[in-house]
């Protein structure tokens, strides 16, 4: 539930839309135009003629168009993706020419101009989703909303060179691809908001996991269904196609034995004595599996997993297939099993596949995990299990079963031996609903309705409907205080109050700012500094700014630190800098550079990087930061 351009991703996954009329959008079967489509980019995107060389891929629903130089001394190239309908849904340029550097209301602009000149005829508002900038770049992403309703993950990107004021690329998703041509007439949804609330929040939507939040675990009431979709006008939860391409390619090397053991080694395999045996595990995993004797095992290794447990992986073939499984040595319970697809047009029976993975789960002795969703296509079906415990499913204790037509291709056992501990719940089940009912929860979408087709790895797509959606994925309700996850934490930061001397109106207007109220003069704090580089690194803001602690090694001095604290600004500059080149906190040495004035011991190396890098800092390095001074570093370090 997390990560990566966050709104967008949020967008791209909430669900699916209620009843805007049906259409024949689905253009009839046609060659694409070349000549059409290399003049609608050039008209766009106002490419160079000096271009001599030129060439392109043409497939049956698009074409892809390269320019560039017969030169090989010269890297410059331009590369556009133009569908058969003329929609270009991806443009990549990279052009050495001097340009006038621009900030990000030029970048702003720019992006918004473009947009208007490839749907200027259209009945679209464009809004702004997210901005995120890197030293050399902005990338603007764009929303999309038709007769002032949004359409579910339509998501438009471009992205501004700072130094040139070129546009590197522009990208549009499958749903903004599906919009383009689309011509929606004025509708009106014929349910209302309580009524889809009612429809999604029943007792079979509304479950009660286990979430695993540093290092312990916490009650929270959570929709089944992550992206719960429902029609404004049928009040049908609306299923959304599966997207799994059915082949997982895995690699295991094989492992060398030493024919000589250490002391270390010795010990070791005295430690293990007890465990099954590779026959044993290999047996087990034939059986379970339903492995023909014609499949010869190419390997077997056993080995010590994160858990701390002995498990076999192995991996077994014959000449036209692999199948690779691992195996807990010390039960022999089944941890994962992956085979290769090949062709599959085999429809698949979801009620079978389902009694399958039942029947599964009985011979391998686990009664205790409950079906926890289902997600299937026409040729493929999933099925998640979670386990129960308590009337809790644990989130983090899963069984997942994938199969292809009738034919099981994958399946993988997250298992947790430890002890769990959790406080009770406080919230009942019955008062859930009227906490999820508010207005800033359940939204509007104009949703295209898409299938995948898992034979040619196309979504084709097949009418528009009107659509009820809760705009946060997975939304989380804290079972014992009764406050939904996304309000634990500010989902923006402040923006600081009373003025500034300083020019960084921009990293501001990117999402830098400060987590509590504050002034530009007031004290920067390490929350501040974590939160704001959470924001403008991933497009959202870490609720635990320990989080980020955690994920980089080279912040690991700071597990203790007082986070409210006040930063001093060559504490902000080391800390950036580890951040910016991966460094470890003690990877620069003081004797290697220049001592410099008011730079504590330690600091040196980070502080000479810093300054390198544009950041010359007017206060003594070795005092706390203002709030002004540390947004200035970001805006120079960033």
């Amino acid at each position: 539930m997390k990560h990566l351009s966050m709104l967008v991703v949020l967008l791209l996954v909430f669900g699916m839309i209620s009843s805007v009329q049906s259409t024949n959008l689905i253009a009839a079967k046609k060659e694409v135009d070349v000549e059409k489509a290399i003049l609608r980019v050039r008209e766009i995107f106002d490419i160079p003629v000096n271009f001599d060389k030129v060439d392109t891929d043409i497939y049956e629903d698009e074409i892809i168009i390269n320019w560039g130089y017969k030169d090989s001394e010269s890297d410059e190239y331009i590369r556009a993706v133009v569908t058969k309908d003329g929609v270009i849904t991806s443009y990549n340029a990279f052009l050495e020419a001097d340009g006038v550097k621009i900030k990000l209301s030029g970048a702003k602009n720019r992006a918004k101009k473009l947009l208007n000149k490839i749907y200027g005829n259209k009945d679209f508002e464009f809004y702004e989703l997210y901005l995120t900038g890197s030293r050399d770049n902005y990338r603007i992403t764009y929303g999309l909303k038709i007769k002032d309703i949004p359409v579910y993950g339509a998501a438009f990107s471009m992205e501004y060179s700072k130094n040139t004021g070129n546009l590197t690329s522009y990208d549009l998703n499958a749903n903004a691809k599906f919009i383009s041509n689309a011509n929606i007439k004025n509708f009106k949804p014929k349910k209302t908001k309580s009524e889809a609330y009612d429809a999604i929040l029943t007792d079979k939507e509304m479950v009660l996991i286990l979430k695993k939040l540093d290092e312990k675990y916490h009650p929270y009431y959570a929709l089944k269904n992550d992206k719960p979709i429902v029609d404004a006008n049928t009040l049908d939860l609306i299923k959304q196609e599966n997207e799994y391409d059915g082949v997982y390619k895995a690699e295991e090397a094989a492992r060398d034995s030493t024919p000589k053991l250490s002391p270390a080694e010795k010990k070791e395999i005295d430690k293990i004595k007890g465990l099954k045996s590779a026959k044993e595990a290999e047996a087990k995993v034939r059986n379970l599996f339903n492995i023909p004797k014609s499949f010869k095992l190419a390997n077997s290794s056993l080995i010590s997993n994160d858990k701390s447990r002995y498990i076999y992986q192995m991996s077994l073939s014959n000449d036209d297939n692999i199948k690779y499984a691992s195996i807990d040595a010390m039960d022999l319970m089944p941890i994962s099993y992956h085979e290769y697809s090949g062709e599959n047009k085999v429809k698949a029976d979801e009620a079978k596949s389902l009694a399958k993975s039942e029947e599964f789960l009985k011979k391998i002795g686990i009664k205790d995990h409950k079906l926890y969703q289902t997600n299937s296509s026409k040729y493929g079906a999933n099925f998640l299990f979670m386990r129960d415990l308590n009337g809790y499913l644990v989130e983090d204790d899963t069984i997942s079963f994938s199969y292809e037509g009738d034919r099981l291709v994958s399946f993988n056992y997250n298992r947790i031996l430890d002890k769990i501990e959790y406080p009770s719940k406080k919230i009942e089940a019955k008062d859930v609903k009227n906490l999820f009912k508010r207005d800033d929860k359940l939204e509007l979408f104009i949703y295209p309705v898409a299938s995948y087709d898992e034979l040619t790895g196309a979504r084709k797509l097949k009418e528009f409907k009107l659509v009820y959606s809760f705009n946060y994925r997975a939304e989380l309700l804290d079972a014992v205080t009764g406050k939904f996850m996304a309000d634990l934490g500010e989902d923006e930061l402040f923006k600081p109050t009373g003025d500034t001397k300083l020019d960084i109106n921009e990293i501001v207007e990117l999402g830098a700012g400060v987590a509590s109220n504050k002034s530009y003069q007031d004290p920067f704090s390490y929350e501040d500094l974590l939160k704001s580089y959470s924001k403008l690194n991933w497009g959202y803001i870490d609720k635990d700014p320990k989080y980020i602690i955690k994920r980089y090694d080279g912040l690991k001095y700071l597990k203790d630190v007082d986070l409210k604290k006040s930063i001093k600004a060559e504490e902000m500059a080391k800390i950036l800098v580890i951040l910016k080149h991966d460094f470890n906190d003690d990877s620069l040495k003081d004797e290697f550079f220049l001592k410099l004035d008011g730079v504590s011991k330690g600091y040196n190396g980070y502080v000479a990087i810093a300054r390198s890098l544009g950041w010359n800092n007017n206060q003594a390095w070795n005092k706390e930061i203002t709030v002004e001074e540390a947004l200035l570093a970001l805006q120079r370090l960033y």
